[in-house]
């Protein structure tokens, strides 16, 4: 079974980033997590819908699906 809570240990290596990048991300709310007592957790699956709705493809990609010239 995949683990679904991880903390911010975990998530750092997941995403590659900085450990107290995510501890900024998370005082200022930027990134979705909880507070389990003192402890910040992370739900993966919304991290990835988090990461889903910020990827960014450039302006003509849809027009290059239409036609199939992807």
């Amino acid at each position: 079974m995949k683990k679904r809570i991880v903390s911010i240990e975990e998530l750092s290596e997941y995403l590659g980033m900085p450990k107290g990048t995510l501890y900024h991300w998370v005082s200022q709310r930027r990134i979705p997590g909880m507070k389990l007592g003192r402890s910040t957790r992370f739900d993966i699956t919304e991290i990835d819908s988090w990461l889903s709705s910020r990827t960014f493809r450039p302006e003509n990609s849809q027009e290059e699906a239409l036609h199939g010239h992807l």
